[in-house]
């Protein structure tokens, strides 16, 4: 049972309400502010450009170039209007989250306040910044907090639904994130029942609800595809031709070497491939490398090309070889996927740099978060650890253990799909955990749980 409002509120000192709500604007004006005039992420562009075009295909997704597409420039800018949904969703969230700490805590600090209102700053700085990655955390932010403002309300299957739906659209931008449902569907079954035990009714309540949440955001992609008529483009083989030219280049046997180069030579630009050429270009860093980079005064081309939409048996036969490399070299595999992915720890980032002094001096707080790699594994695994160890004595575990798993789960899909040293694709991870964190129920809880 949730303990009365009044019965909370006059339990401890609680953060006003009227300042909240006051310096919540003010932050989503200043991240408005910070960030105009707006200009598109590359993906973001090219995702608009690819659906408005003739030839259009499914490389950034099936969803996402139609969302990008649906208001046009005809009238104004149309990023002034994504602008605004994205504040909205995010001053949503927080403001409903807000109203749930209000409610079922019994002391709501003025820190945690102020740790909310700070999250909604750097959320609303990153979401403003116009990528898939900032459009995914717009809509889960948002679907949150109004799931846990909606749940105790006299229409909550409504609200319910409403979530669910804001929910999937934001996944829909990254559907291979889809496995992080399953602990974020046990921690808000935890913080809302307040339950002591997840007996056997809920669990099976809990797992048809998460493998739904995890399939809608794929499916709703597919069927974008198929329905706007997108040609597949085979959007893995960034992926693939990572996994190959590190093997190339970074494996130490050298039947590996031989059966990655074999592969490659599938999609090269040159006539003769070999590892010295894929290796002169190849950084671990990005997989563009040795598809988009040219060194210098250098007038040859790359030695990989992407394979087009219209090859499908090429990339039937590039996948195939592929797949027979790994399973005929699993330890070279796993060795070389960890040294890729061990970047994570403290990873770079890739971003255009605001030469407005105005601009700039306003995005110092996303800025130096991401100077300073603090969203990388390493720094933000630490916080994780040392927020939860300090007051481990009045969390509930369960809730605990979801925020744990959820944001390694994430860290570990982000690993699995590497195809850069991007700390892009870990902020929106840190920025939802961080928000779990903050709503996590700090009273006492029965020691069995």
């Amino acid at each position: 049972m949730v303990i009365p409002s009044s019965a909370r509120q006059n339990s401890g000192v609680n953060f006003n309400s009227r300042a909240f709500t006051i310096l919540l604007l003010l932050i989503l004006i200043l991240a408005y502010v910070a960030n105009f005039p707006f200009d598109s992420g590359e993906d973001v562009n090219n995702a608009r450009a690819n659906f408005q075009s003739s030839n259009r295909n499914d490389f950034w997704g099936g969803f996402a170039p139609y969302f990008y597409s649906l208001i046009s420039d005809r009238i104004m800018d149309s990023n002034l209007l994504y602008a605004f949904l994205y504040l909205l969703l995010i001053g949503m969230g927080s403001f409903c989250a807000h109203r749930f700490l209000l409610r079922n805590e019994r002391i709501y600090t003025p820190f945690r306040a102020s740790l909310l209102l700070f999250s909604t700053l750097i959320t609303s700085l990153f979401a403003l910044q116009f990528s898939r990655d900032g459009t995914l955390l717009a809509f889960v932010w948002g679907s949150l907090g109004l799931l846990l403002w909606g749940y105790f309300k006299q229409k909550r299957i409504l609200w319910i639904l409403i979530s669910a739906v804001l929910f999937v659209i934001g996944m829909s931008f990254r559907p291979w994130l889809g496995l992080v449902s399953i602990p974020l569907t046990f921690f808000m079954l935890a913080r809302l029942h307040d339950i002591q035990q997840l007996t056997f009714r809920r669990i099976l309540f809990v797992i048809p609800g998460s493998v739904a949440l995890l399939l809608a955001p794929i499916m709703v992609d597919q069927a974008a595809t198929k329905f706007l008529n997108m040609a597949p483009s085979f959007p893995q083989q960034q992926v693939m031709i990572m996994d190959l030219s590190a093997l190339t280049c970074l494996s130490a046997n050298s039947s590996t070497v031989e059966e990655s180069v074999k592969v490659l030579k599938l999609i090269s630009n040159a006539k003769k491939l070999g590892a010295a050429e894929i290796c002169e270009s190849f950084y671990p860093q990005s997989w563009a490398s040795v598809v988009f980079y040219q060194k210098s005064n250098s007038s040859l081309q790359s030695p990989i090309r992407m394979i087009n939409p219209s090859e499908n048996m090429l990339y039937e036969t590039f996948s195939q070889g592929w797949i027979r490399l790994i399973l005929n070299h699993p330890k070279d595999y796993v060795q070389t996927k960890i040294m890729l992915t061990s970047q994570l720890l403290f990873a770079g980032d890739s971003r255009g740099t605001e030469t407005r002094f105005f601009n700039a001096t306003l995005m110092k707080p996303l800025n130096i978060l991401r100077d300073l790699r603090l969203f990388s594994v390493l720094p933000f695994s630490l916080f994780l650890f040392l927020f939860t160890r300090l007051r481990r004595d009045s969390k509930s575990q369960i809730e605990t253990l979801s925020i744990v798993v959820f944001y390694f789960v994430g860290t570990i899909s982000v690993a699995v799909a590497f195809i850069g040293d991007n700390q892009r694709y870990l902020i929106p991870i840190c920025l939802i955990t961080t928000f779990l964190l903050i709503n996590q129920r700090h009273e006492k809880t029965s020691a069995h749980e």
